[in-house]
């Protein structure tokens, strides 16, 4: 007789606590539906006019030789501008001129399955390398063989380096 109140309160308890939250969803859903139609973002301040930029007088990337600022000289043409050509040549003479010299020497190598490992004395310091690695920030890796190291400098030029006898 116990079991079945219990178990008869149990149902009813159950029953009330479905009940609450199907009607609390209910007017939920309708709320929801009312909150959907205004919409709080105004639309028409987001349309924005379109407009076409010139190209850039220098990159702000590239580094600023010293002693270059809102002083330094620029070649002027008739008009009073300067000419994006003139610029860019200007540029390319600057970064040619900011190109660090690499001084890598290979000193080992070890043979593998997987890649094969260079060893290379690079600013003091002896790193073990392998193909497609990244050195410093500005150095790849390209190819590794048991005679000579391929990689790219900060210039985008490719060098071989043979390996070196350390007496």
């Amino acid at each position: 007789m116990i079991r079945k109140l219990l178990y008869l309160s149990l149902m009813f308890l159950l029953t009330v606590i479905i009940c609450s939250r199907y009607l609390r969803g209910s007017s939920q859903g309708k709320n929801q539906e009312q909150k959907s139609t205004q919409s709080i973002i105004r639309k028409d301040l987001l349309v924005q006019k379109k407009t076409s930029l010139d190209s850039p007088l220098r990159n702000i990337f590239s580094p600023k030789p010293p002693g270059a600022g809102a002083s330094a000289s620029r070649n002027v043409n008739q008009r009073g501008t300067t000419s994006v050509e003139e610029m860019r040549a200007r540029e390319k003479e600057k970064l040619a001129s900011l190109v660090p010299v690499i001084n890598l020497q290979y000193v080992g190598f070890v043979g593998s399955l997987r890649k094969p490992i260079g060893m290379v004395v690079i600013g003091g310091e002896v790193l073990a390398v392998e193909e497609s690695e990244m050195i410093l920030n500005n150095i790849k890796i390209l190819k590794i063989t048991q005679d000579d190291i391929e990689f790219v400098g900060p210039n985008s030029k490719k060098r071989k380096v043979t390996l070196e006898e350390i007496q």
